[in-house]
């Protein structure tokens, strides 16, 4: 081991993130990202994601933030894995979830209203999603992973 230094770490609490699909879609919510404005793209792609909060499991958080987010409830939630976006500044886990809303109706409004959050709505065909991802239009890192790892799943299992 090296000699003990300082180091500066964000404690941020953990997170989810769901790749939600409505039928042959996935939804997507775009959001304004001040930290991104440096970079001249501060409205991000990204799936549905938010801190969970004291006393939530992740699979409760991943349900509430899509409803929250996006305004459906979720019929069908399954685990794509763990990973950490910055692991040398943050402390942030991000549970990451496949969640399912096909043949469902909005029950609520979604746009993160309630969170203080302008968030919009996204829908792009599941292909198109894919060739965005190829293209290097999709930026967020948890997104990116997601994606990638359904196409992975879908073509391992022949789906």
């Amino acid at each position: 081991m090296s000699e003990p230094i300082k180091r500066e770490v964000i404690e941020r609490g953990d997170a989810v993130g769901a790749l939600v699909r409505k039928d042959e879609n996935f939804l997507f919510v775009r959001q304004l990202r001040p930290p991104m404005i440096r970079h001249e793209e501060p409205w991000l792609v990204e799936i549905v994601a938010g801190v969970i909060d004291e006393g939530e499991s992740a699979e409760e958080s991943a349900r509430r933030e899509v409803e929250e987010e996006i305004g459906y409830r979720v019929r069908s939630l399954e685990p794509l894995g763990v990973m950490y976006g910055s692991p040398g500044a943050l402390s942030e886990r991000v549970d990451l979830y496949f969640a399912d809303v096909s043949g469902e109706e909005p029950v609520g409004e979604g746009g993160g209203v309630d969170e203080h959050e302008d968030v919009e709505l996204v829908s792009i065909a599941i292909e198109e999603a894919f060739e965005m991802l190829d293209r290097g239009e999709i930026r967020d890192a948890k997104t990116q992973i997601a994606l990638m790892h359904w196409r992975w799943k879908s073509s391992s299992q022949g789906t």
